[in-house]
Order: structure tokens, then sequence, then C-alpha cells
């Protein structure tokens, strides 16, 4: 439920708060965003043909605005950690 596997457009809406919450989903969502979102390559599929930032952000609601909210909740997730 961490929002790829199912996709956020189609979690139902009384799961849509687990989604925010869950650590797995922030983490997934960062490594993928960091190391994809600024790939430029045009790729083709079922349903979809353009760049690879592009998809992630139709499929999986990635975009650049959420790197400051990634970096807020890693620094928290570590100052709990090591407190």
């Amino acid at each position: 439920m961490s929002g790829f596997l199912v996709p956020l457009p189609s979690i139902p809406g009384w799961w849509l708060w687990f989604y925010y919450i869950s650590p797995v989903a922030w983490t997934l969502r960062g490594i993928i965003s960091s190391q994809l979102d600024d790939v430029e390559e045009i790729i083709s599929g079922p349903g979809f043909e353009g760049t690879v930032e592009e998809y992630l952000e139709s499929k999986f609601s990635t975009s650049k605005k959420d790197d400051e909210t990634l970096k807020i909740l890693r620094n928290l997730e570590c100052n709990l950690f090591l407190a």
C-alpha cells in the first residue's frame, strides 16, 4: 500500500491516510524520484509515450515540489531515530 504497487489514484479513499503516513511510501518515492526524476529519455508502452519524468508524474504523482517535503521528512526521521 505504499503507492507503487497500487498507484495513488487507484487507492481507495479510506486507505489514503495510510499512504501519507507510511515511511515505506516516502522512502520509495524519494529513491525513485531522486534517481529517475530527471531522466529525459523517451519511453513508450501500453497507453503511454513520453519521458521518464512525465511517466513518473502521471503514474505515481511525483513532482519537484515533493523534494522539500522529502528532505524535511528524512531529517525528522533521522532525528527521531538518533534521539
